[in-house]
């Protein structure tokens, strides 16, 4: 079934088949250039079995979303948590100036689960990039961060989740007083010149 997919969660193998978490369009660029997205996208699984010649897909999420991110420590490897910004007013892409606001999700793709931090009405959160507490961190142990546009002040904050609950107020926020433009990719470099 022919889509469109601008950002990958992650891939791994897993005994020959390759196994991706990733952001899903059903159709881009199909009216004008000027709109890059057409429909919601959605967070899928894809299993492409080589030997077999098959690809299964299996929806784990129908929210309008982008953006997603997993612990760069396990590019490549099998992993249990990712990230994603769903914004319901965009249907996946942009900012919003009112509406239900955007929302941080946390997925546990073993057990199934998605977690919801709500920025609130008017607010686009940027991508968030994982933060590892230490070198040597569970994944999932360490913090979110991102850039959060408040559409009713035209200011932005950087705000920063516990990545272990997700759903909870953040642990620091710092309101910048001004707009930081959004962005579509962060990283976290541990050390300076790194």
């Amino acid at each position: 079934e022919p889509c469109y997919v601008y950002h990958p969660l992650n891939a791994y193998d897993d005994d020959g088949r390759v196994v991706m978490d990733l952001v899903v369009h059903p159709k881009a660029f199909a009216n004008t250039e000027r709109e890059p997205s057409q429909g919601e996208p959605s967070m899928q699984r894809w299993v492409l079995d080589p030997a077999a010649g098959t690809c299964s897909r299996t929806v784990i999420d129908e929210r309008g979303q982008e953006f997603p991110r997993a612990d760069e420590r396990l590019a490549g490897r099998r992993h249990r948590y990712g990230y994603s910004v769903a914004v319901p007013e965009l249907a996946g892409l942009g900012g919003g100036q009112g509406g239900p606001g955007g929302t941080l999700l946390g997925y546990d793709v073993v057990a199934g689960t998605v977690a919801e931090h709500h920025f609130g009405a008017g607010c686009t959160p940027s991508e968030f990039v994982f933060v590892p507490a230490a070198p040597d961190a569970a994944e999932n142990e360490g913090w979110l961060m991102g850039y959060v546009h408040d559409g009713a002040t035209d200011t932005s904050s950087l705000q920063i989740l516990d990545a272990t609950d997700v759903a909870a107020p953040p642990v620091a926020r710092v309101e910048l007083g001004h707009r930081v433009p959004q962005g579509f990719h962060g990283n976290w470099m541990p050390e300076a010149g790194a």
